[in-house]
């Protein structure tokens, strides 16, 4: 557990903005469509090519394959390969949640920042239950430094997930931001522990 004098407590501000400004994107996994999963990435494009141009696969299929291409094309900061196949996953599935929490990051990336709310919006609308879109959401609205609107989001996903290191981190920029530097230093300790002892919480 940290713990740190009144003067010490400034130390909060270096350590809590590093660690929000690495929260994950909340991407919800997509179901994975057969051999179009997770692995190395250049296997990842090649398989997802392939069920992309395969005529006979369905839809659904097709729909998966762009939304994981385009993880691969996004986490390779390949964001005008990513947006495309996005947007064609979306036309075949316009209520595919990792799509639209993935082409959110990909705007917000992009500082387009409307269309990144207007997604992580859509997503929340569509799967309520879904912690990604709160912690996609919280993070942007971090970015805007619109403190208030970002600790709704963290809470909201703390509702669903109550061991979210990023969500517990989320809030802890909000509480330091709003000079709350207790209530931060214990978010800060929070997510600490729960990484500690839960490493993909």
């Amino acid at each position: 557990m940290i713990e740190l004098a009144p003067v010490g407590k400034r130390l909060l501000f270096p350590v809590i903005i590093s660690l929000s400004s690495c929260l994950p994107s909340g991407f919800a996994v997509a179901t994975e469509s057969d051999d179009c999963g997770p692995r190395p990435a250049e296997k990842t494009e090649l398989a997802c090519t392939a069920i992309i141009d395969d005529a006979a696969r369905s839809d659904a299929d097709h729909a998966r394959a762009y939304v994981n291409r385009a993880r691969v094309y996004s986490n390779d900061q390949k964001l005008n390969l990513a947006l495309p196949d996005l947007d064609a996953a979306l036309r075949l599935d316009n209520r595919s949640v990792p799509a639209l929490l993935i082409r959110g990051f990909v705007s917000q990336r992009r500082n387009a920042f409307d269309a990144a709310a207007a997604d992580y919006d859509r997503a929340i609308d569509i799967d309520p239950q879904n912690i990604g879109g709160f912690l996609s959401r919280g993070n942007l609205r971090l970015i805007l430094r619109r403190w208030a609107d970002a600790q709704t989001d963290f809470e909201a996903a703390l509702r669903l997930q109550q061991d979210s290191a990023p969500a517990h981190v989320g809030r802890g920029r909000v509480y330091l931001e709003t000079g709350e530097l207790d209530n931060a230093l214990n978010e800060l300790n929070t997510a600490i522990a729960i990484a500690t002892n839960f490493p993909n919480a």
